[in-house]
This record gives C-alpha cells, sequence and structure tokens, in this order.
C-alpha cells in the first residue's frame, strides 16, 4: 500500500465518523423528543432511546457500506 493510499483511506474514516456523530445526534434528539412523550418509567425511556438509536444506526452504517460496494464495482 502507497502513502497516497494510506491517507486517502485514513481521510474517508475521518469523514464516516463525523458523518455518524452528526447523524447520532440528529437522530438522538429526535428519538428522545418522542420517547419523553410516553409514560415509561427513567430506565425503560433510556433503554429504548438507546435501542432505537443503535437500530438506526446499525441501518445506515450497512446502507453506507452497501453503497461504498456498488460504487467501487
Amino acid at each position: 500500500m502507497d502513502s497516497e493510499h494510506v491517507r486517502s483511506s485514513m481521510l474517508n474514516v475521518t469523514v464516516w465518523s463525523q458523518t455518524r456523530m452528526r447523524l447520532h445526534e440528529k437522530v438522538y434528539k429526535k428519538v428522545e423528543k418522542e420517547v419523553l412523550k410516553l409514560s415509561l418509567t427513567p430506565i425503560l425511556k433510556t433503554g429504548l432511546i438507546n435501542i432505537t438509536l443503535w437500530n438506526k444506526l446499525a441501518w445506515n452504517s450497512e446502507s453506507y457500506t452497501e453503497r461504498g460496494k456498488t460504487a467501487r464495482e
């Protein structure tokens, strides 16, 4: 692997991480707002927020990976 390829890979990882963090913040606020409307105990609310975020982020990661694979082919 040449240094240009390494730099390019590092840049891609950095951009992906920053995009994911922005998505996480945006989604978290939206999910939290909806979950807080429900009449659940605090621990159930926190669990529901975490599960919902995990599912959304996992789905977005998979679709990102699929798009990348398609673009490379």
